[in-house]
């Protein structure tokens, strides 16, 4: 699965709102999203994925006011 944009920030979200969010499939496990792309406070975009044994994200630090490429990839072939 992968998940790529151009995406342009112009602020990041109060703290008081937690997120905000890019794209994200959710369904009715409250809290556990799918998978997710968001932007957090601390000038961090954000990728995770959850299924029912557990979650993982990873993040990077994001400009702005310019354009930059994001690209989410996830690889769960066993």
């Amino acid at each position: 699965m992968t998940i790529h944009c151009w995406l342009r920030i112009d602020s990041f979200p109060n703290p008081a709102v937690d997120c905000g969010t890019i794209v994200m499939r959710s369904d009715n496990r409250s809290g556990k999203d799918a998978y997710f792309l968001k932007t957090l406070p601390n000038g961090v975009v954000e990728f995770g994925v959850t299924n029912l044994e557990g979650s993982t994200t990873i993040g990077a630090e994001a400009p702005t006011g310019v354009f930059f490429h994001v690209a989410a990839t996830l690889d769960d072939s066993k």
